[in-house]
């Protein structure tokens, strides 16, 4: 086995995080914004994100896991706070390995219950 491949340097992570934040900046200018990462995943993107957007914004984290159950597979969602986003706008980041039909679908009607005049989008795979 030898050395890992480079897939991206850390300087390109870093100018396409400061691209990310800067459109970020611009969509939700004078929003209330809440940021939600899907756990493990997208912490650490969720962290770096949070410190380059200027304006203030909250994070909440979100675990999935999924169980069997009597008609198929159930997602369960665990909250890390219970952040209150009725009327914030919110962002979900989640990294490429998460099952992307169903927790879009939960989270984003999870979410919904609670987001009276705000709105909704993801990003990643």
């Amino acid at each position: 086995m030898g050395e890992p491949r480079v897939v991206y340097t850390a300087d390109q992570i870093r100018e396409r995080l400061q691209q990310i934040a800067a459109q970020i900046t611009t969509d939700y200018k004078d929003k209330k914004l809440v940021l939600v990462g899907i756990l493990k995943g997208a912490a650490f993107l969720l962290a770096d994100l949070a410190r380059l957007v200027p304006s203030p914004v909250d994070f909440e984290f979100v675990d999935v896991t999924i169980s069997p159950g009597d008609r198929g597979e159930v997602v369960n969602l665990t909250y890390a706070t219970h952040i209150d986003v009725s009327g914030r706008h919110v962002l979900i980041l989640k990294d490429g390995t998460c099952l992307v039909g169903q927790i879009r679908a939960r989270t984003t009607y999870n979410v919904f219950l609670v987001l009276p005049g705000g709105s909704i989008e993801s990003c990643g795979n």
